[in-house]
């Protein structure tokens, strides 16, 4: 379950990375996720929410301190997923990202459920 929880971190990591460093446009045309009513600087908020989300979930399990901060990060991490799905769906966008992000929420759904039932 542990490397579980580094792919699906590791993930959100280099997703919000790319939100970063890539200009919007690229965005748009490379991977197709991204419409063009989406401000820029909301993309970056997204991509800094993610890895700092990704991060501080992550750290605590290693340094066994502070493991609710690994359950608050998961449950941001876990809203915003849920957020970017549904509004993928009310555009009716259905393409990679859309894929990607279900993808991601079914593998957060389990670790946290994991974390629910120890």
């Amino acid at each position: 379950m542990e490397s579980i929880n580094l792919i699906m971190l590791l993930a959100y990591f280099v997703v919000g990375l790319l939100k970063l460093i890539y200009p919007k446009h690229k965005l748009e045309i490379f991977f197709g996720l991204w419409v063009s009513n989406i401000k820029s600087n909301f993309t970056e908020l997204i991509g800094v929410i993610e890895i700092i989300s990704s991060v501080f979930a992550v750290l605590p399990l290693y340094l066994d301190t502070y493991p609710y901060i690994s359950i608050i990060c998961l449950f941001f991490l876990l809203i915003q997923t849920v957020g970017i799905i549904g509004i993928t769906l009310y555009r009716s966008e259905y393409n990679l990202g859309l894929v990607f992000y279900i993808i991601l929420l079914s593998i957060l759904l389990l670790i946290i459920s994991s974390w629910i039932i120890k």
